[in-house]
């Protein structure tokens, strides 16, 4: 072979190569836009979930309200409305027996739901969690 065609031949892999890791290049910029996309709509969606289990609560607290249960006692208005979420009713500002166990919705104390929205005897949203 002569020097012309090694010259040939080496640009030919040279570009190649380049062609090679340029589609390599893009299809990980592809997948990471994908990923963060996805990483967007979970964030999205749980803020949203979050904005549910509140009205949702308001909303079980209201109509608990408006039918004559007594609120003071702290119950559990309603245990995983929304997906591993509870309804609780606590004092505010809150008070020591509001932190027993015993005043807290089973589902939550059993690890079966894993937060909370608290409202107050009013129906005012004390904390989330």
């Amino acid at each position: 072979m002569n020097t012309y065609t090694l010259s040939r031949l080496f640009r030919f892999n040279l570009v190649v190569l380049m062609l090679a890791l340029s589609i390599f290049f893009l299809a990980g910029c592809i997948n990471l836009n994908s990923y963060i996309a996805n990483k967007n709509n979970n964030h999205d969606s749980g803020h949203a979930q979050v904005q549910i289990a509140i009205s949702e609560c308001v909303s079980y607290c209201n109509h608990a309200k408006s039918n004559g249960t007594v609120l003071s006692d702290g119950p559990c208005l309603s245990e995983n409305y929304v997906n591993d979420w509870v309804c609780d009713v606590a004092h505010s500002p809150r008070q020591p027996v509001d932190n027993l166990p015993e005043n807290q919705c089973p589902a939550f104390r059993q690890g079966k739901a894993h937060h909370f929205v608290e409202v107050d005897e009013d129906c005012n949203v004390i904390r989330v969690y």
